[in-house]
């Protein structure tokens, strides 16, 4: 929580690489803030145990992240925007280089053409994933059952979520473990995953903003920080000349 605005990391594995729970206490609250269980749930379980395994966790999911992130051929507020029609991952060749630049759109063929909403064509990952830190979020997603919610009457009759016993530790990993193995598997969702590109900030969310060009983990900090800088630099600048 920054200036009373909460990061929002678009998933759970994501908000996770956020979080630094070093107590058991902080980290039973981090459980019910990211929606993992709900409020009210008893988290008398947690303990240091807990915090460790779930560091653990985090770090490998930060490293597959960050070998995912590796692959991008540039950062900004161009590269945010996705590939372009003149980029080098565009779906075929641009207009002004490529040797097809004539050829007839299908539209006007009848050949049906990629859905409006298709993700661009993926190029081949050039670099393997960490293998230890992939086997050990895959053993978790598959270490145990993610805990199975039910609806209750809540206050003034609303359904609201429950569960049925205390979550376990491994019942919890493999929830968050299996939402890294889903992330990391969807091109369509890790083709907007994005590091924040404030200085010193290592935050990692996925971009739902229209048109994909979201620039910070949040535009009250890092933003606000970048637009300072920015404007402190023009200004300096100004007074020199």
């Amino acid at each position: 929580m920054e200036d009373g605005r909460r990061f929002d990391a678009g998933r759970r594995c994501l908000a996770l690489l956020a979080a630094e729970p070093d107590r058991p206490e902080a980290l039973a609250r981090w459980l019910v803030d990211c929606g993992l269980v709900p409020e009210g749930t008893p988290l008398d379980a947690v303990d240091a145990g807990w915090v460790e395994r779930f560091a653990s966790l985090r770090d490998d999911v930060d490293a597959l992240v960050r070998a995912e992130l590796a692959t991008r051929p540039a950062t900004g507020p161009t590269a945010a925007a996705g590939p372009t029609a003149t980029g080098p991952t565009a779906a075929g060749p641009t207009a002004a280089t490529g040797p097809t630049a004539a050829a007839v759109p299908p539209a006007a063929t009848g050949a049906p053409g990629p859905p409006a909403d298709a993700a661009p064509a993926e190029q081949p990952h050039p670099a393997p994933h960490p293998a230890p830190a992939l086997a050990r979020v895959n053993a978790l997603a598959a270490a145990a059952a993610p805990p199975a919610p039910r609806a209750v009457p809540g206050p003034g009759g609303r359904l609201v979520r429950a569960l049925d016993a205390p979550p376990a530790c491994a019942a919890l990993l493999a929830a968050l473990a299996r939402d890294a193995v889903e992330l990391l598997t969807d091109p369509a969702a890790r083709a907007r995953l994005r590091a924040c590109e404030g200085d010193h900030c290592r935050r990692v969310y996925l971009d739902t903003s229209r048109g994909a060009r979201r620039r910070w983990c949040s535009s009250a900090t890092c933003g606000n920080r970048d637009r300072v800088a920015r404007h402190r630099a023009r200004t300096g600048r100004s007074r020199d000349g």
